[in-house]
């Protein structure tokens, strides 16, 4: 019997982080083989690695968006984390059309990159801010939220870390930029993995409905 305490998620979250996370995945590999090999002239069926690498990303954040709406809904509902919620979304659609617009020779690189990495850190800002409240709240499985903690901070320090080699001086600013570029790129690649968590350990299950969740006194004094 159908536990009536339960609904079902407006979209087909579990499906549709699947997709994400294991396109992201392939995005990431064909990232890593444009810096690897584009210099050598290594292309796939006469495309760059790294047009392949748009491509894939943008079908990534695309099926994204949804879930991060879906994800919303299994949380406290406070304005913080609607408002978190509502910004993901918005920058995860911006970012699918930025990355169209690159593909499609509408935007250069060098137009294109400014505001996709404002789309970047609304994502990651979202990714921080949500998991610190469910982690709070334990409305999340740890390994999902300590796992979404980590990426949030590990690309938003690289981010800095990267922004301060351009004013630090010497191998100071080298180190500080080298670190960065780490920390974001890892945080970056391995973004998939946390969405498959959510498929697996968050959107396996019905999400509770709001009039249950409002209904529980512990929940109203953990949100």
């Amino acid at each position: 019997m159908e536990d009536p305490t339960r609904l079902a998620d407006p979209v087909p979250a579990r499906a549709l982080a699947l997709v994400s996370g294991l396109v992201g995945l392939l995005a990431g590999l064909f990232l890593l083989g444009f810096f690897a090999l584009d210099s050598y002239g290594v292309r796939l069926a006469g495309l760059s690695l790294g047009f392949v690498n748009d491509v894939l990303g943008a079908i990534q954040f695309a099926a994204l968006a949804p879930v991060a709406w879906a994800l919303g809904r299994r949380l406290p509902p406070t304005r913080t984390v609607r408002a978190a919620t509502a910004v993901a979304v918005v920058a995860m659609v911006a970012f699918v059309v930025l990355s169209v617009l690159l593909v499609a020779d509408v935007l250069t690189f060098e137009q294109q990159i400014g505001p996709q990495v404002v789309t970047i850190l609304a994502i990651y800002g979202w990714l921080l801010l949500v998991n610190l409240v469910a982690h709070r709240s334990r409305t999340l499985p740890r390994p999902v939220t300590r796992t979404g903690v980590l990426l949030g901070i590990g690309l938003l320090t690289g981010l800095v870390l990267v922004g301060g080699g351009y004013v630090l001086p010497g191998i100071v600013g080298s180190l500080a930029s080298w670190l960065g570029y780490v920390l974001g790129g890892a945080a970056w690649l391995t973004l998939p993995i946390y969405v498959l968590l959510l498929a697996g350990r968050v959107f396996s299950h019905s999400a509770p409905s709001a009039v249950a969740a409002s209904a529980d006194p512990v929940q109203e004094v953990r949100s």
